[in-house]
């Protein structure tokens, strides 16, 4: 076993758009109905207040949920992809590294896309891209290792760390040796095989399949980062993506000095 390289950086965000109108949702299911490209998750009795999601911009990088609600707040969550955003076709294993150049165009990206889904009134648009929250950022790592490499093995290794204070371990049937994580309602550590999951959803192309990638993942939601990172509800959405991702710089780095079993200390 050997480790060839590491790469790190942010593989998903979560922006919100909130205390948006009724209506103005009601536009853009309108139009995700229309492309045929919209799923309900939950309804009242009367269909007025409900949850639902769409992936029309997934091939972009973005997958979407909705939320009305005739007496409570409406918003669209915004789960994005950078890489793929950045570069207009699916990147399954790249890892975005924030600048503020990257920061604008994938703003700039968003703006475009809100006009699509036709989120404004009277063709003019209701938001701008930098008005809105980042609610979740995923601190990524990834580890090629050899091809020789059992991960399963490290998998485990994992499972038999310690369970850091308020945290409850989550396995998934049939999968212990493929995935393993430690979660709180507001931060997540994964452990996984990414290419045995693209290869579960179809998405592994053909020249990685014998790649050995251990993914290590830290989801954190608003709070949690806000406290953790030591940011401000103000900052603007470069200067947190770029404190989390100094963060995992930071952490990878201690990470190398350190046995595997006490990694997930050192991230969270």
């Amino acid at each position: 076993m050997k480790l060839k390289q590491v790469r790190l950086g942010i593989h998903t965000i979560e922006l919100y758009a909130g205390k948006l109108k009724y209506h103005q949702i009601q536009k853009t299911i309108d139009h995700l109905v229309d492309q045929g490209s919209i799923q309900q998750i939950y309804s009242d009795s009367y269909s007025i207040d409900r949850h639902l999601k769409s992936t029309y911009l997934v091939a972009r990088g973005i997958r979407m949920r909705l939320h009305q609600s005739h007496n409570k707040s409406n918003g669209i969550s915004f789960a994005v992809n950078p890489s793929t955003l950045l570069a207009g076709a699916y990147q399954p294993l790249a890892l975005y590294q924030p600048t503020k150049e990257n920061v604008v165009e994938m703003q700039s990206h968003l703006a475009d896309m809100f006009e699509e889904i036709h989120l404004s009134d009277h063709g003019e648009p209701i938001l701008a891209p930098d008005e809105l929250s980042l609610s979740r950022m995923d601190l990524t790592v990834d580890l090629w290792f050899s091809k020789d490499t059992d991960l399963s093995s490290l998998i485990r290794i994992f499972r038999k760390s310690m369970l850091p204070r308020h945290y409850k371990r989550r396995e998934l049937e049939g999968k212990q040796d493929y995935f393993f994580e430690l979660a709180t309602k507001e931060i997540s550590f994964k452990v996984y095989d990414k290419i045995y999951e693209l290869e579960q959803n179809d998405r592994c192309p053909k020249k990685y399949r014998k790649e050995r990638i251990l993914r290590l993942e830290v989801s954190m939601r608003r709070e949690a980062f806000l406290e953790k990172l030591g940011l401000k509800r103000k900052d603007d959405l470069f200067a947190m993506l770029k404190m989390g991702y100094d963060n995992v710089c930071a952490a990878i780095g201690e990470f190398l000095d350190i046995s595997i079993s006490m990694l997930p200390s050192v991230l969270l």
